[in-house]
C-alpha cells in the first residue's frame, strides 16, 4: 500500500450523494442511479440524488451542509467526473461508476462497471486513494490529463450525439476526418528546468492510462508529479505511427516520443495554436502552465 492509500471499513449507515449526468452513456446513467438508490435505501443508507448542471457559471451540483460527512457517488462519463473534480474535494470519499464512452478512470482504478457489482463494492472493505489534481493556468483542475494536438481535434469533431449513436466508433469516424485535413501546428513543451521540446502532440497526465485501456507510462505518477509525453514528428503518416504505437504499447520503440516526469510544464505556441483537451473534453482557452494542485479527491478503489 502506497503512502496516499488507506483502508476503510464498510459504512453500516452511510449518507450518500449520487450525482449523475442524464445524457451520459445513451441516457443509461438514470437507470443505474435508480438501481443504486433503491439498493442503498434497502440497506438502510441515506441517499440524496442530484442531477449535474450543464457546464457554465453555476455549480455542477447543489451544495448541502452535510456534504463533508457524505460519500459522493458519480454516475456518468469521465467528463462528468472531471466536472465534479473540485466539488468532490468537499466530500468524505468519492466513488465513480463509469457510464460514458471511454471510462478511463474506471480502468485506471479497476472499478466495477455494472450497478450490481458497484453495490457490493460500496458495501465491502475497500481502499481509498488520495488522488491529487492536476491544475491548468493556476486555476482550472483536472483529474486525468491535459493534451494538445490531433486527439483534441478529434474530440472537437465528436459531438455528444455522435458518441451516443456510435459509441467508441464515433472517435474512429472523427479521427479519419481529422487525419485528412489536420495541419499539425507545433508548440514548445518545457518540463521544470529542462530544455524545451518542440512537438505536434503532447500530454501531461496524472494517471497512466489514455483513451481507455492504453498505457502511456508503466506506473501512475507520484503524488506531486506529472507524466509528460511529447510527440515530435509532424504529418499524417507520422500521426498514424503515433496512434499505432500508443494502441500497441510500443511507445518506447518510437523515437519520436519524448517522455519526462516533472512538477511543472510551461507551453509556448506558434502563431497557429494547437487544439487542447482536458479529461476528454475539448477546451477553448490557451493553456500556458500546468502543475499539480494541493487539492485532491479521496477515490474509493478496489485495492
Amino acid at each position: 500500500m502506497t503512502p496516499n492509500q488507506e483502508t476503510q471499513k464498510p459504512d453500516e449507515h452511510a449518507s450518500y450523494v449520487i450525482a449523475y449526468n442524464p445524457v451520459s452513456g445513451r441516457k443509461s446513467s438514470a437507470r443505474s442511479v435508480a438501481q443504486i438508490r433503491e439498493q442503498l435505501v434497502d440497506l438502510g443508507h441515506q441517499v440524496d440524488v442530484r442531477q449535474t448542471n450543464p457546464p457554465g457559471p453555476q455549480a455542477p451540483i447543489e451544495r448541502h451542509e452535510n456534504d463533508a460527512q457524505s460519500i459522493l457517488i458519480v454516475v456518468g462519463g469521465d467528463g462528468t467526473m472531471a466536472q465534479l473534480a473540485q466539488t468532490s474535494t468537499r466530500f468524505l470519499r468519492t466513488a465513480f461508476l463509469g457510464r460514458g464512452t471511454a471510462n478511463v478512470l474506471s480502468i485506471e482504478f479497476d472499478l466495477p462497471k455494472h450497478s450490481y457489482r458497484f453495490i457490493d463494492f460500496l458495501n465491502n472493505a475497500r481502499t481509498t486513494i488520495k488522488h491529487a489534481h492536476g491544475r491548468i493556468n493556476q486555476s482550472h483542475p483536472f483529474l486525468m490529463m491535459w493534451s494538445a494536438g490531433i486527439d483534441a481535434e478529434i474530440l472537437i469533431r465528436t459531438t455528444q450525439g455522435l458518441k451516443n449513436k456510435l459509441r467508441k466508433a464515433a472517435f474512429v469516424f472523427s479521427g479519419i476526418r481529422a487525419l485528412i485535413d489536420y495541419t499539425y501546428p507545433t508548440f514548445d513543451v518545457t518540463c521544470d528546468q529542462a530544455k524545451p521540446i518542440r512537438g505536434v502532440w503532447a500530454i501531461a497526465s496524472r494517471i497512466c492510462h489514455y483513451g481507455g485501456p492504453f498505457r502511456i507510462c508503466p506506473t501512475r505518477p507520484a503524488a506531486n508529479q506529472l507524466m509528460v509525453l511529447v510527440y515530435t514528428k509532424p504529418g499524417r503518416w507520422a500521426a498514424l505511427a503515433m496512434i499505432w504505437s500508443i494502441a500497441t504499447g510500443r511507445i518506447d520503440q518510437n523515437k519520436a516520443f519524448k517522455r519526462q516526469l516533472c512538477q511543472r510544464v510551461r507551453l509556448a505556441y506558434s502563431d497557429h495554436k494547437a487544439p487542447s483537451q482536458i479529461d476528454g473534453d475539448a477546451i477553448d482557452f490557451v493553456v500556458d502552465d500546468i502543475d499539480v494542485s494541493e487539492e485532491s479527491t479521496n477515490f474509493m478503489v478496489t485495492s
